[in-house]
């Protein structure tokens, strides 16, 4: 059995820092002002490729984001941009109160993560850290 990661206690200033970027292993299948179709490749665990040498299994997994979602995905699309930027953008957008925002724009972001569109990188933390 695996380990499971510890989780990393972070104060509110340093998730506001946190760098929020795009995925570039994720393709970009079609993009309009509209929605965005997405195409995030599947990794798959050893008994699921077991299990794959007998029944064909999925390669990739298609997300579309629309509303607030293509928002965000524009947002942090061509650059980094910090946590506190995103939620500034929404607050700013929906006149939601500094909380309001934080809580959406944190329960997305990790959504986005999830599915292996958004990659958050926390400042002064090293890899494998």
């Amino acid at each position: 059995m695996s380990k499971k990661r510890k989780a990393f206690p972070l104060s509110v200033s340093l998730q506001l820092e946190t760098l929020v970027c795009f995925n570039h292993g994720v393709r970009i299948v079609t993009e309009n002002s509209d929605y965005c179709r997405l195409r995030v490749k599947l990794r798959h665990s050893a008994w699921a490729k077991l299990y794959g040498k007998f029944f064909p299994l999925r390669e990739y997994h298609d997300t579309i984001l629309e509303g607030i979602g293509m928002r965000f995905f524009l947002l942090f699309k061509e650059k980094a941009i910090t946590l506190e930027t995103l939620i500034e953008e929404l607050c700013s957008e929906h006149r939601l109160s500094f909380y309001e925002g934080r809580m959406m724009a944190v329960d997305y972001i990790g959504r986005l993560m999830r599915r292996g569109i958004a990659v958050v990188e926390i400042p002064g933390k090293k890899d494998g850290e």
